[in-house]
């Protein structure tokens, strides 16, 4: 338990600086070809070398020369999970940004297991030839398809690593298989788009828009545009000087300045621009400008001077920090009090998922309900658990009888449970066991049997078609089958009578299942006759209509 107090009425947050480029500087890649080591470059599949790229397709790759798919990098045709491309260089290169839209960042799963696309670089003091395998001496960018670093930093490999959630090989389609292009430079860009939008124009009824309009509510001065494309083309780009009044999508073609262009070839590509001054918008033409909607990108890019930050719309960190050590990892919980009258103020997070070490974690200063909570003394408790570990104790399936139908000998004349699965779900009521399965196209969906397992009842179906229960729940006197539209009662006492008890009759005061509802995720219980359902509900939306349709009155509404 950790105390802490208080002593600020309110609290200020404040973020954001200015950017703005040197309008005659221009980005630069970080390496050339005779930068790399090609010798070293090579893939792996699941931490196994499966060859070296062909210079073409190495520069392709590094947006040093063309690539389409039939030149592309790829890591064979085996099949695998994991792939990393590894890039060396013959000596120490400066990095500022890596330009990687389909490495957009590790998906972090339970207890820091990843999977997705990210980039890596070498730790600058590591020594000799790098392993891709290695975790310990790489640093993992930040996700986003522009990964601007603090501070250029000098680094001698770089790794493109694609981890699926399975298994594949190529020649499933899986993109993983090939190194999609890249641009790396030595300044640190931003892309104005981040606190701005991308709109495309033209022909939507065929989804071939025809031109482009990149704008944000600052002026900026962009450098260069940064473009993924899957031809050749000509490219024009028009800039909406900061004087413009009227939306970009409003602004006269008089309105819009020439600001540059260029050939387009297949694969990574930087098109310089020629901006004197700020701007609010830019506006990009072309002939199949709809190839960049399919696997393309434009990515404008503005150069920051030393020391400015990246703007970004995402809020800044929490002012008060919460730090403890996880014992294992696990999950946590953090929950906060008011110390003297031991009242829960916010309950900061449950079941997130920690690995053993150092946390740190922001409270914002608010309660539950969002508001600031007042000065005083607060302590808040950390609640750790270790994963649940599954261990294989038995199978509960049959009797000595098959689970298909068969007939006698046998209690039960056979046909244990279901064909299509093993039981999800079970309970118990006196000597008594009940079981249900999901599906049963023969033998039973829902049985009742002793304690030794002999079956004493069955059903082929509950509900239409071969479908079965998802709980079962029981009282003393029956067993309820439940399904996601209705529940039947079984009672054992009257030679185990079934009769629907409930049926799912949707109205506007009893919703029932509306969209966003898992029926799949909970339980349910009886006791004295009455059952008792959990069902997993989506979180309340908070933003809410002044009115409902009731309120309105259609008599006295006029155009």
């Amino acid at each position: 338990m950790k105390r802490f107090m208080i002593i600020l009425a309110c609290v200020g947050i404040f973020f954001g600086v200015s950017l703005r480029a040197v309008a005659d500087q221009q980005s630069a890649p970080a390496f050339s070809e005779a930068d790399l080591d090609e010798a070293i470059c090579a893939a792996f599949l699941d931490g196994k070398q499966t060859g070296r790229p062909a210079r073409e397709q190495l520069l392709g790759a590094l947006g040093l020369g063309p690539c389409d798919d039939g030149n592309a990098w790829t890591s064979g045709p085996e099949m695998g999970k994991r792939r990393d491309f590894l890039v060396v260089f013959r000596h120490p290169v400066e990095i500022g940004t890596v330009l990687a839209p389909s490495f957009q960042g590790p998906d972090e799963r339970l207890l820091g297991t990843p999977h997705g696309r990210f980039v890596s670089i070498l730790k600058p003091e590591v020594n000799g030839k790098p392993d891709a395998a290695d975790e310990t001496i790489w640093r993992v960018l930040p996700p986003g398809a522009v990964k601007c670093l603090d501070k250029p930093v000098k680094t001698r490999a770089m790794r493109f690593t694609c981890i699926g959630t399975e298994a594949r090989g190529p020649e499933q389609g899986n993109p993983d298989a090939r190194m999609r292009p890249v641009l790396v430079f030595r300044e640190r860009v931003f892309d104005p788009l981040a606190l701005g939008s991308q709109t495309a124009y033209g022909n939507a009824k065929e989804n071939r828009p025809e031109y482009w309009i990149q704008s944000w509510a600052q002026p900026r001065l962009p450098a260069a545009l940064a473009v993924w494309y899957s031809s050749t083309a000509e490219l024009a780009v028009r800039a909406l000087s900061e004087s413009a009044s009227r939306s970009p999508a409003l602004a006269s073609d008089d309105e819009w300045l020439p600001a540059g262009g260029g050939s387009l070839r297949p694969g990574a590509q930087i098109v310089p621009l020629a901006l004197k001054a700020p701007a609010l918008a830019l506006k990009i033409s072309g002939p199949e400008m709809w190839r960049i909607e399919n696997g393309g990108a434009l990515i404008p890019l503005c150069i920051l001077r030393e020391g400015e930050s990246v703007l970004s719309s995402e809020p800044p960190p929490p002012p008060f920090r919460l730090n403890y050590d996880m014992p294992y990892d696990g999950f946590s919980a953090v929950h906060i009090y008011d110390k003297n009258s031991g009242k829960l103020v916010r309950r900061l997070y449950a079941e997130i998922a920690k690995a053993a070490g150092p946390v740190s974690d922001g409270w914002d200063l608010k309660d539950d309900a969002g508001r600031y909570v007042g000065p005083g003394e607060y302590m808040w408790k950390a609640f750790v658990r270790p994963p649940f570990k599954l261990t294989y104790e038995l199978t509960v399936y049959n009797a000595g009888q098959p689970p298909w139908w068969a007939p006698p000998p046998g209690k039960g004349g056979g046909g244990w449970l279901g064909d299509h699965g093993t039981p999800n779900c079970a309970t118990a009521n006196g000597d008594m066991m009940w079981f249900g399965t999901m599906c049963a196209e023969n033998g039973h969906v829902a049985i009742a049997t002793d304690l030794e397992g002999n079956k004493l009842w069955g059903t082929h179906a509950v509900g239409y078609g071969f479908r079965g229960p998802m709980y079962i729940a029981a009282d003393d006197r029956a067993a309820y089958l439940m399904l996601q539209e209705q529940i039947t009662r079984v009672v054992p006492s009257r030679d185990f009578q079934m009769r629907v008890v409930f049926r799912c009759e949707p109205s506007e005061d009893y919703p029932w299942m509306p969209q966003g509802y898992d029926v799949t995720k909970g339980g349910a219980a009886a006791r004295g006759g009455k059952v008792y359902w959990a069902i997993n509900a989506p979180p309340e939306n908070w933003f809410k209509s002044s009115f409902s349709a009731d309120a309105i009155d259609p008599a006295m509404c006029l155009p």
